[in-house]
Formats: C-alpha cells, sequence, structure tokens
C-alpha cells in the first residue's frame, strides 16, 4: 500500500478536448453542462481530503449517461488519459497501491461514475489498482454510515507509523494473522485505513501471501539454521529482510510486516519454519 504523485493532468482542458471530439447527440448534452462538471471539479479540489462532505450530484439522466460514455467510448482522449494514469513515470511502480500484491491494470472511480458522472474522467478520481481490489471488492462501495471505506491513493497521506502488524503462532503448523494498528494521534487515519483492510479482505489476502513467501524462503532458512542450530542467527537474517524491504518498499508493506514479525519470533526462528503454514 501506497501513495501515488497527484496526476498533473488539465483536467478542465481534457474534457474540452473530450467533448469536441464527441459527435452529436452526446456532444450537445456534454456541452449544456461543461461548465457545471468544470466547477464541480474545483469541488473535488476543495473537499479532496474529506470526500465524504462532498455535495451529491445533480446531473442525471441523458447528461448523466453522456458523461459516463466520455470514459467507457474508446477514443484516442480517453485512451491517451488511461495510459498516463496506468503507466506513470514512476521506477518503482508495478504492485498496485491499494493492496501491494496485484499488477494495476484497471482504474478504479474512487467516486463512483454512476452516483457522480461529472468525475467520469477526472484524473484525480481515476486510480490504477489491481482488477482483484477494483471488481471483487471495491467496485462502487466508497462510504459506509458517513463514512469512507477505502483510502485514496492521491490525497490520504500515510503518516511515518506502523499501520499493521502480523502475529505467528507455532504448534504444529505455523499460523500467521494480519491486524491494524491504532495509531493515537491519527484517529481519522487510523479509523479509514482499519475500513480500507477490511474491505478488501487483506488479512486473508496477506495470510495466502506470506503462506507461499515462507516456502520458498524454506530452503535459505534451513541452511542458515544448520550452520550453528542457532535461532538468533534465523532472526538476524529475517531482521536484515525486513530492514531492506522496509527501504525498498515502506514500512506497511506486507513483506516488511511479515519478515518483521517471524524475526521476532523465536518458536518460527528454532526451527518452527520447517512446519507447515496455514494460509
Amino acid at each position: 500500500m501506497r501513495n501515488l504523485p497527484i496526476p498533473g493532468t488539465n483536467n478542465k482542458r481534457k474534457l474540452s478536448k473530450i467533448v469536441s471530439s464527441k459527435n452529436r447527440p452526446y456532444k450537445g448534452r456534454l456541452v449544456r453542462i461543461r461548465s457545471t462538471v468544470k466547477s464541480r471539479y474545483d469541488d473535488y479540489d476543495h473537499h479532496a481530503n474529506f470526500l465524504e462532505n462532498i455535495a451529491a450530484s445533480k446531473i442525471t439522466g441523458v447528461c448523466s449517461d453522456a458523461l459516463i460514455k466520455c470514459y467507457t467510448s474508446k477514443t484516442a482522449e480517453m485512451s491517451a488519459l488511461r495510459d498516463e494514469l496506468l503507466y506513470p513515470e514512476l521506477e518503482d511502480f508495478d504492485e498496485c497501491p491499494f493492496c501491494g500484491i496485484g499488477e494495476p491494470t484497471t482504474l478504479d472511480h474512487y467516486l463512483p461514475k454512476e452516483e457522480f458522472p461529472e468525475f467520469s474522467v477526472l484524473s484525480k478520481n481515476l486510480i490504477p489498482v489491481c482488477g482483484v481490489c477494483n471488481s471483487n471488492y471495491k467496485g462502487r462501495n466508497w462510504i459506509e454510515n458517513g463514512n469512507r471505506l477505502f483510502l485514496h491513493t492521491y490525497y490520504d497521506q500515510f503518516p511515518d507509523e506502523f499501520l499493521f502488524e502480523a502475529s505467528i503462532t507455532v504448534t504444529n503448523k505455523v499460523s500467521i494473522d494480519f491486524s491494524t494498528i491504532y495509531i493515537v494521534n491519527e484517529p481519522y487515519f487510523s479509523d479509514l485505513f482499519s475500513h480500507h483492510f477490511d474491505k478488501l479482505r487483506l488479512n486473508k489476502r496477506f495470510k495466502r501471501k506470506a503462506s507461499t513467501e515462507i516456502k520458498r524462503k524454506r530452503r535459505s532458512l534451513e541452511l542458515i539454521y544448520r550452520r550453528n542450530n542457532s535461532a538468533n542467527d534465523v532472526s538476524n537474517s529475517l531482521r536484515e529482510e525486513a530492514n531492506g524491504l522496509e527501504i525498498d518498499y515502506s514500512k506497511n508493506h506486507w513483506k516488511t510486516v511479515l519478515y518483521r514479525a517471524l524475526s521476532n519470533s523465536v518458536s518460527f526462528c528454532d526451527a518452527g519454519f520447517r512446519k507447515q503454514i496455514i494460509a
């Protein structure tokens, strides 16, 4: 999970270009509401950090359909915007910013286009995420009881804190669970992060990834352990790995959290890694 830089698209100019590229009757409908849509872009900017407070859309009917069609139609302008957002000029961008697992191959409308058609082609409302996060879990959901359910990748800045952790239990098997950490001085972000974590089923998804990760790591851990039959050697190796992952990714990437937890588990490091992992 991570932040992405806010797209530098000139959204009002992009909208005008898209409108100009349309044919009748859509072009006429879009021209009539163009100034309203641009005004709503300003509303989006004003409420960016608290989008739960933005006013409901007043655009309906054929005008709403015309705006949504701006996104769904395969036009040159929309294709260019898709490429700009899905392939930003970032060297380290190959994982979904919502989960840190899948490849970001789809654009999620943070505020759903069906509910807010005026933001159908607003770059700041389009977040590159993996298909699992977009289709399986988020979809049109974004608010519940007045509270946002998902982090906005462009605006909800991650605090420099550990936001979730892993617990390791070693019996006849190894079980792993991921859970969020409440940050007292970041109550708003903590609640939002907790919703995000739960709605995207990240505990279940991280557990599956952790199981595979440990299986792939087992041979190297065995070699380290056999040198001196030392759990401490295994722990130090895992901690070094965690420190490197924190630099390469962040302290709130699932791999970083996993390796830090494993390094702190004496039972796991003392040959517990040989046992079957419960995914």
